[in-house]
């Protein structure tokens, strides 16, 4: 008869046994995971799908060349020493098309697609040029969009093919950022648009006072008209076009500004005063 010690050293064999290769396959188990992980990672981080093909939409005034050079410095370097960033699957469309932007300062937007395997399609938008801001000494200039935003560096035009607009204000102007405020591209825009068809006014030339931020156009005829940012251009116009119409008629040549800064209140000044 089996005694009692001998049933329980073959129960206690067995359960080593059993632990024993629960134990080897648990191994195995493990180890096929990191070979089929390691496996899984070279394939997908394969050439197969490294990006080899950058293609553009909407690139005018940024040159290509620059965009794609700047690309292959940035999809060339590696994360964690080992990993290609140029790796499709990795590459995050929002955050390139961040890094663009912030580094392109013609660029507006860029909406970025991945297409499987290895290609991307890039879709910019560029800022449009819609006037140029000018400052310092020696004068340097920007173009500038109708937000108001700088975005490139330009030649410093005379205003009368785009409007210019001169800032006097001790601030440092940076491209990409906005540099005038709304209301001031508002009063802006809405005076320039109807220069052209009021003979007493044709063209301007637009300045930023440092000392109280008062806004100066002049005009083609070298008289200057007075605002404020806050003033409303629809007002402050139909207040000039009264004047200009009425008291100051047959005296325009001999004026040397029309001050808009009050409301409803029109002041004036002529050479001969």
């Amino acid at each position: 008869m089996t005694t009692y010690r001998g049933r329980h050293k073959l129960k206690t064999k067995k359960r080593r046994r059993v632990r024993s290769i629960f134990r080897r396959k648990s191994i195995y188990i493990f180890l096929g995971l990191i070979v089929c992980i390691v496996g899984l990672f070279i394939y997908f981080t394969s050439k197969q799908f490294q990006v080899d093909d950058v293609s553009f939409v909407g690139l005018s005034q940024t040159p290509e060349a620059d965009v794609r050079e700047y690309l292959d410095v940035k999809l060339s370097q590696k994360k964690l020493l080992v990993i290609p960033t140029n790796v499709i699957w990795l590459i995050s469309p929002s955050d390139l098309a961040l890094d663009l932007t912030h580094t392109f300062s013609t660029l507006k937007s860029v909406i970025i697609k991945r297409k499987f395997p290895r290609s991307l399609e890039i879709t910019a938008v560029e800022f449009a040029g819609w006037g140029v801001l000018c400052h310092g000494e020696p004068e340097e200039c920007f173009w500038i969009d109708q937000g108001g935003v700088a975005f490139d560096h330009a030649p410093g035009f005379s205003g009368v093919i785009v409007p210019k607009i001169r800032d006097n204000r001790d601030r440092e102007l940076k491209l990409g950022e906005r540099q005038l405020s709304d209301k001031i591209m508002r009063l802006i825009a809405y005076f320039d648009e109807r220069a052209v068809s009021n003979s007493y006014l044709q063209s301007f030339q637009y300045a930023i006072d440092a000392r109280d931020q008062t806004i100066r156009l002049t005009t083609r005829g070298g008289w200057d008209i007075l605002l404020l940012e806050a003033s409303n251009p629809e007002s402050a116009y139909k207040n000039l076009k009264t004047a200009l119409e009425g008291e100051i008629k047959n005296k325009v040549s001999d004026l040397v500004y029309v001050d808009l800064r009050f409301d409803n209140r029109i002041f004036y000044k002529f050479k001969s005063e």
